[in-house]
């Protein structure tokens, strides 16, 4: 993969247009849309693989993902709501994450090929990627316990990057960490309703 094609030069861009001003969604997505969809998703989710402080940003981040999917599966032109299009991001925020994503993604594109094509004749792994994205971009937006971003905004950037690359042994990663999540999830949720439950009934 050359530089001119390397996913740390389009964030390059980004950082040197982020230093100028504050930019929208919008802008961010016009950016990234020389890529594609899952260029966008990769991007928007890297920032919350890590403890970094994500400034409120992972609710509207991740509702963004789940509809740049959606479109993914529709096989059309990326849509985002206009509510979350043209608002607009602090560019100290948005240096603070480029910068964190061109390290992140700059160590990861070492690592990823065009691998196990056969799998995408016999499975439909663009369809099944993006059903895991848009939900794992769901629970991104969800206002859940500080920590929680990093599980889904992972298998994001895996799933993501699987499609950019053709890296279907990322798809089998990414398949198994979707299925972590909701097991992860699943059992918050189940703790969560046992201790209302239990409050309920002691002051019952």
């Amino acid at each position: 993969m050359n530089h001119e094609q390397s996913l740390t030069h389009e964030i390059d861009i980004l950082i040197a247009k982020s230093k100028v001003s504050d930019m929208s969604m919008q802008e961010i997505i016009q950016e990234l849309g020389v890529r594609g969809h899952a260029f966008i998703t990769l991007i928007l989710a890297t920032p919350f693989c890590s403890p970094l402080p994500t400034f409120g940003l992972s609710a509207i981040f991740g509702l963004v993902i789940a509809f740049v999917s959606v479109f993914i599966i529709l096989n059309k032109k990326p849509y985002v709501p206009e509510k979350y299009a043209n608002k607009k991001i602090p560019r100290d925020h948005l240096q603070t994450f480029f910068n964190y994503s061109k390290k992140f993604l700059g160590f990861l594109e070492k690592f990823v090929k065009p691998r196990l094509a056969f799998l995408s004749k016999i499975l439909p792994v663009k369809t099944t990627s993006a059903f895991m994205i848009c939900f794992c971009g769901i629970l991104l937006a969800l206002p859940l316990p500080p920590g929680t971003n990093a599980p889904p905004a992972i298998t994001i950037v895996v799933l993501s990057l699987a499609l950019l690359e053709e890296d279907n042994l990322l798809f089998l990663l990414g398949s198994v960490l979707f299925i972590l999540n909701i097991v992860l999830f699943g059992a918050m949720a189940f703790a969560g309703a046992s201790a209302v439950d239990y409050v309920l009934k002691y002051f019952s």
